[in-house]
């Protein structure tokens, strides 16, 4: 790890974008799915003169398939975010920690510097 603790900052800040990405998706899935069902039920037609079953047939099945592809990728996301949650959130503590520290000692340092300084002028 560097001792910059700007780098470190942009590090805590891309780990919790990506993780945040990442669970929101969990969310997205179903919402996509449900934007393929509207899709595909708008397109029958439901006039009586047009009305194919074969049409029907198709744009039920493609709208049933995209509400349950939302749902298979909604619960494998979910499934994985229970396994890492704990590590993600194990690391974003760490990192937190870890720009404490070196703050902490860039605080110290400039305290040093300042000391030295002041018997230098005296």
């Amino acid at each position: 790890m560097t001792s910059n603790p700007d780098s470190a900052k942009i590090l805590r800040k891309a780990f919790n974008t990506s993780y945040s990405l990442f669970t929101t998706s969990i969310t997205i899935f179903p919402l996509l799915g449900m934007f393929g069902t509207v899709i595909a039920l708008l397109n029958l037609k439901f006039a009586p003169a047009e009305t194919n079953m074969e049409d029907i047939k198709n744009n039920f099945f493609n709208a049933l398939t995209s509400t349950a592809w939302g749902i298979v990728f909604s619960v494998v996301f979910k499934s994985v975010n229970a396994f890492i949650v704990s590590s993600v959130n194990d690391t974003i503590t760490r990192i937190h920690e870890i720009v404490q520290e070196i703050e902490s000692k860039d605080k110290k340092k400039k305290k040093v510097k300042t000391a030295k300084e002041e018997v230098a002028d005296e």
